[in-house]
């Protein structure tokens, strides 16, 4: 599902790299916790995975496909038919309903043809996410009048619409009091299990990681982190 090799990644000007991975990989629908501190490098991680990033050196693959080897347009077209985005802030379009933002991505599918008609896309959507707890108001409501979490597990729908086998996961809880964050989390499990979706979860709340099958310190995968560390002992 993802294989990172000898990945280094700096930013213009830095002095250092930011990230220094020798080799790091997932697999296909497992769900792992990605823990860092703020600052420490985790979105940006996140960004090389999904391929927003590619001026790196190393080696970045997502189901075997080197995001470096793709144009921009290939990429945006590998993303969006592969991967499903969740972001802190949500990113949902203000005026459109529930409904409306969730199948939004669908627009930007050439392989899935099953969920291609207004109809069956419009279906599926009403499910998934009455599957995570949003009942009312789907079709009517602006999605800037939704409640928080309920503006959050359309973020997560409109993820999961496509049926992406990986799910990357930007701090998505972290407007959420903790017994919602519970929920969301454990909502969200449950249906990446059923699509076989695997998950990167990246968060800075350890108490987040007692629910995934594999919990992953960034300061230990980054040889910057680590070497930082050992130094100021």
């Amino acid at each position: 599902m993802i294989e990172l090799n000898q990945l280094e990644f700096s930013w213009p000007k830095d002095s250092q790299p930011t990230l220094s991975i020798e080799h790091w990989s997932v697999k296909a629908g497992e769900h792992v916790f990605l823990q860092g501190a703020s600052g420490a490098g985790k979105s940006t991680l996140l960004s090389l995975l999904a391929g927003v990033q590619s001026n790196y050196r190393g080696s970045v693959k997502i189901l075997g496909q080197e995001w470096r080897l793709l144009s921009g347009p290939q990429r945006d077209q590998f993303r969006a038919t592969h991967i499903g985005l969740i972001f802190q802030q949500f990113n949902l379009i203000p005026y459109l309903n529930a409904i409306e933002n969730v199948c939004l991505p669908l627009q930007f599918l050439r392989e899935k043809k099953s969920l291609s008609s207004t109809v069956n896309s419009k279906e599926a959507a009403r499910s998934l996410l009455v599957s995570l707890g949003v009942h009312a108001d789907l079709h009517t409501k602006p999605a800037r009048l939704l409640s928080v979490g309920q503006q959050q597990r359309v973020a997560a729908v409109r993820a999961m619409i496509g049926k992406p086998e990986l799910i990357l996961a930007d701090e998505p809880t972290s407007a959420l009091d903790h017994a919602n964050q519970m929920q969301f989390i454990e909502q969200l499990m449950a249906l990446a299990r059923k699509q076989n979706t695997a998950i990167v979860f990246v968060s800075h709340d350890e108490r987040l990681a007692m629910h995934f099958s594999r919990s992953v310190q960034l300061s230990a995968l980054n040889k910057i982190q680590a070497l930082s560390v050992h130094s100021s002992a």
